[in-house]
């Protein structure tokens, strides 16, 4: 017998199963014959599926009740449970309750045993603040520092708790007293210990070991006596020796790269070797390395600190830096063409300043640092429109009647102008290549307005060059309408006129003859060029 499984499938097809148990029929046997022992087959294995399929059905009948049995079963256990875990959860609320009450109580019981712990540590306190005082001038006399600043450091924690005690309040400026004592005698030890930058103490050690040897000593002095003041909280003394310190270095640069430029400041010569704009670059390649030698010493000798010392000692570079290069740039001839490149420089210097802030610097204070070290270009940027306006117009006067100023002057200048050049030819040649020029000019401002502001101030350089390009084309009206009314006259008086300036008359023995027709005619097309350029520019102005 086949599996039945071919029977389960869904594809099953009776004919072809029929047709293919034909094909593998085996010997002679009649086909009949074998369809009829297939049928017979078929027949009684369907009887045996059925008798199982009834047997199955029987058991299954005969199991239900005992299922149903079970379930019931199950439900009670499953109540019963609940009901349990209902009776857990009650007694665990009620141990949670007690045991909050319990933790409530020990807590109180914490507070007053910590309480009286700290009243019997000020008592105790209190009770050897007396003697401290007389102590400390003991360890004063015995010049033993390290202990006399830990002593004001205990007293100072004592008059915190017991200051208010009217036996005690006198204390505080005692103590006070004492205070400046230790600092007066650190100080002056300290004061001379950072007079030598970070920049100098490197290049020493890294000439011999003695001298590293020597250095080394030196900066763990220099931790000791700065942990003096530090323990009886006199921080800000140390950030001000240290910045006072430093910032002499920081100032003999400055003096070194730019002091060329207040003794050319006060010459009126423009572009001076000692301009600021020239002179700052050098600063600030300068003073850098020495910046970042002082963050490497810092976060070295003094790793605590070093973030509040870093951020005091740029601070105040960078104000004094600001000052002078502003108060300079104020004066300064500088061309607009080198603005560009300083403020290159300038960018590049507030970004290594920028680096050199340790980590955890408020937002705030570096925010405030790099504004102060952006501040010399911002003055430069803000007043770039009437800078480039200045040279512009200088420029573009220096085209067409340089010397002619005022109106009057304008109308003289332009008729003495066109009578000293008898080519007048060459006038319209020098109109057209002025145009040329002045349109050279004002495409460069613009690109140079753009490299320097990032066209932040393209609005306000365009009303300079507005003005600038309307006193351009008053010069070259004033200078066309000269040459027009030469020209009229020469026609008016002789009916031809010639491109020398001179009247052509009946010819005569020795006369020079008049230009050909086709000079004539490109005269006429430049004065013609140049009249419509005028007129253009007068519109767009």
């Amino acid at each position: 017998m086949a599996d039945l499984n071919v029977f389960a499938e869904s594809t099953f097809d009776p004919k072809a199963w029929i047709n293919d148990a034909c094909a593998h029929r085996t010997g002679e046997e009649p086909l009949d014959r074998f369809l009829a022992e297939m049928e017979m087959r078929l027949q009684l294995a369907a009887e045996e599926i059925e008798a199982g399929l009834q047997e199955t059905s029987s058991q299954a009948m005969r199991r239900i009740p005992f299922a149903v049995q079970e379930i019931y079963r199950l439900q009670g256990d499953i109540q019963g449970m609940q009901d349990q875990v209902k009776l857990l959860a009650g007694q665990v609320s009620r141990d949670a309750g007690e045991a909050a009450e319990s933790v409530s109580t020990i807590a109180s019981l914490d507070h007053v045993k910590r309480n009286m712990e700290s009243a019997c540590s000020t008592l105790k306190e209190a009770t050897e603040l007396s003697g401290l005082f007389i102590k400390v001038e003991e360890v004063f006399a015995a010049g033993d520092l390290p202990k006399a600043a830990e002593t004001l450091g205990v007293m100072r924690r004592s008059l915190a708790l017991v200051g208010d005690v009217p036996e005690f309040r006198a204390g505080r400026g005692r103590l006070q007293q004492l205070e400046d004592k230790l600092q007066g005698l650190v100080e002056g030890s300290l004061a001379e210990a950072l007079s030598k930058p970070a920049v100098v103490l490197a290049a020493a050690a890294g000439s011999d070991e003695a001298a590293a040897a020597s250095i080394a000593e030196g900066e763990e002095r220099m931790r000791q006596l700065a942990a003096l003041l530090l323990t009886v909280d006199r921080y800000s003394t140390v950030e001000q020796l240290y910045v006072s310190g430093r910032m002499a270095h920081v100032t003999a640069i400055w003096d070194e790269a730019c002091g060329a430029a207040s003794a050319s400041a006060g010459t009126g010569k423009p572009g001076a070797q000692g301009d600021i704009v020239t002179s700052l670059p050098r600063f600030y390649s300068r003073a850098l390395p020495v910046l970042q030698a002082e963050a490497a010493w810092c976060g070295r000798v003094l790793p605590a600190q070093a973030r509040d010392l870093m951020a005091a000692l740029l601070g105040a570079v960078l104000q004094k830096v600001s000052n002078l290069a502003r108060d300079r740039l104020a004066s300064s001839r500088a061309s607009t063409s080198a603005l560009v490149p300083f403020a290159a420089e300038v960018v590049g210097w507030a970004r290594g300043v920028g680096e050199l802030l340790p980590k955890g610097t408020p937002p705030d204070r570096h925010r405030a640092l790099l504004t102060t070290a952006l501040e010399p270009l911002e003055d430069r940027v803000s007043a770039y429109p009437a800078l480039e306006g200045s040279a512009l117009t200088s420029d573009l006067s220096s085209l067409v009647l340089p010397q002619a100023t005022g109106p009057a002057g304008l109308g003289a200048a332009a008729e003495a102008a066109v009578t000293s050049e008898p080519d007048s030819e060459a006038i319209v040649r020098r109109l057209a290549v002025a145009v040329r020029t002045a349109a050279a000019a004002v495409v460069a401002a613009v690109e140079r307005c753009v490299a320097f502001t990032g066209g932040s101030e393209l609005a306000g350089l365009s009303r300079v060059v507005d003005e600038a390009m309307g006193s351009f084309v008053g010069r070259m009206t004033a200078l066309v309408t000269a040459l027009h009314n030469k020209q009229a006259g020469l026609l008016g008086g002789a009916g031809l006129g010639s491109t020398g300036g001179a009247a052509v008359g009946p010819t005569s023995p020795g006369a020079t003859p008049g230009p050909a027709a086709g000079g004539q005619d490109t005269f006429t097309e430049e004065v013609g060029a140049v009249l419509r350029l005028v007129v253009l520019a007068g519109e767009v102005a």
